[in-house]
């Protein structure tokens, strides 16, 4: 199954999976972005951000993503990124992760910030801008969320 997908992605610079109701899509990096990260010796700029749909819950990972990774996801992927369930915020919260436009579109209803202890470039507040809950590992531990096919979400910890 995943083998299929990336010899399609190839042509498009992008990598899609799908089976039934589920989908993996890679929104970034492209090859633009991994060429620039190697050129400056930038590995954030590597760094995978993911959009997981469950039905239609959508999960987007945003790894340690920094401002020309999501200028790139906004402008291509706008419509993909809106309104998802769950956003895990890129950079483990930091303010160097955070782009306002992104997560205005993105408009998760929970955004998870894993991070062992709170950053000095906490963007915590900022996310609570447009978001209707913000979770941190520092204060709730490990998290698990059951996401379910009609887009409800539980978190079961």
């Amino acid at each position: 199954m995943f083998y299929p997908c990336w010899i399609r992605s190839k042509e498009k610079d992008v990598l899609n999976c799908s089976f039934l109701n589920d989908n993996i899509r890679v929104l970034c990096p492209n090859l633009n972005i991994i060429n620039k990260a190697n050129e400056t010796n930038s590995p954030n700029l590597i760094s995978y951000v993911l959009s997981v749909n469950h039905g239609l819950s959508k999960i987007i990972l945003g790894g340690d993503a920094e401002n020309e990774s999501w200028n790139h996801i906004v402008e291509n992927y706008k419509d993909e990124i809106a309104n998802a369930t769950i956003l895990k915020a890129s950079h483990h919260g930091r303010d160097s992760g955070y782009h306002q436009e992104a997560v205005k579109t993105i408009n998760p209803f929970v955004t998870v910030v894993s991070v062992g202890k709170k950053p000095e470039t906490d963007a915590s507040n900022k996310y609570r801008q447009y978001s209707n809950y913000v979770f941190s590992t520092v204060w709730q531990g490990s998290m698990v969320f059951d996401c379910y096919e009609d887009g409800t979400v539980i978190m079961l910890n």
